[in-house]
């Protein structure tokens, strides 16, 4: 009767436990979604500060005085450019700086003066502002995510685009960092199928950028991938600029699942313990009763 009554509740037991772990596998899943749209939402509003923030600065300098003839004079010669956007760059703080003309060809970029005459007129960034409208987004220069923001600048007595005016910070692990903290989920900045900066450990990227694969690379799509033995929830954003260019959320699953189901596996021990023990305590009674006539 004690092997019976045993067995009883082992089934009981079980059959509840595997309920709640399947309870458990849901909520994990709704718990990622919800976080992926609040980290997404979080980045994508840090990203848009950022770069409004930018935008606004460049604005403002390709108003100057001391500025804006230059930008609507043709045939300014680099040096000519370059002394006198000399005390902006530093209260821009940006790692780029780029003065183009209307159609699109460098005249002026800070620290590389090589590039002068390179036509950059298939940034996406540059086509927009070429459409009389300030732009923003990321682009990749020298294989670096760079946040980029254009201005146009008119000239003021026909009213037609003269030039371009664009500056930029690189996207780095810092970056990764700061909206790893606002979404509470590893962030990664892929172009293609390659991770340009990432909150995750060297060897956690590596084995992540081979296991992506180009259909996870699509606005919205999640799925599982197996990064080290460890099974993480993956899902992708795009961003606006070049196309290819986006960020990649991660949560642990098994950690989020280890998360969700320990305080179940406690309750279920403490059961357990509590039932076998008034299980044995009814058993040996019924069992003294019936025997002891």
């Amino acid at each position: 009767f004690l092997l019976f009554s045993v067995l009883i509740l082992a089934v009981v037991l079980g059959g509840t436990f595997r309920y709640l772990y399947k309870q458990a596998v849901v909520a994990v899943g709704q718990r990622f979604a919800d976080d992926f749209e609040a980290g997404r939402a979080a980045a994508w509003s840090l990203m848009k500060l950022r770069l409004d923030n930018l935008s606004d600065k460049v604005q403002v300098i390709a108003k100057a005085p001391q500025i804006r003839p230059l930008l609507e004079t043709e045939g300014v010669d680099y040096a000519t450019i370059q002394y006198s956007f000399a005390d902006f760059k530093e209260s821009l703080g940006s790692d780029m700086l780029i003065v183009s003309s209307s159609d699109g060809r460098v005249k002026y970029w800070a620290d590389k003066p090589g590039y002068s005459g390179k036509s950059i007129r298939n940034w996406p960034i540059v086509q927009d502002a070429m459409q009389s409208k300030r732009a923003w987004g990321i682009h990749v220069v020298d294989s670096s995510l760079i946040m980029l923001a254009a201005v146009p600048v008119y000239s003021a007595e026909q009213g037609s685009l003269n030039a371009i005016l664009l500056a930029g910070h690189r996207i780095d692990d810092k970056i990764t960092d700061e909206i790893k903290r606002i979404s509470s989920m590893e962030v990664v900045f892929t172009h293609s199928t390659r991770i340009k900066a990432s909150t995750l450990i060297n060897r956690d990227r590596n084995a992540l950028e081979q296991s992506i694969r180009p259909a996870t690379l699509t606005d919205g799509h999640n799925e599982d991938v197996d990064i080290r033995g460890e099974i993480w929830r993956c899902g992708f954003a795009s961003l606006p600029g070049e196309p290819g260019v986006g960020m990649l959320f991660l949560n642990s699953k098994d950690k989020v699942l280890y998360e969700s189901l320990s305080p179940i596996k406690r309750a279920i021990g403490v059961t357990a313990v509590l039932g076998f023990v008034v299980s044995f305590m009814l058993s040996f009674l019924y069992s003294r009763n019936q025997s002891k006539p």
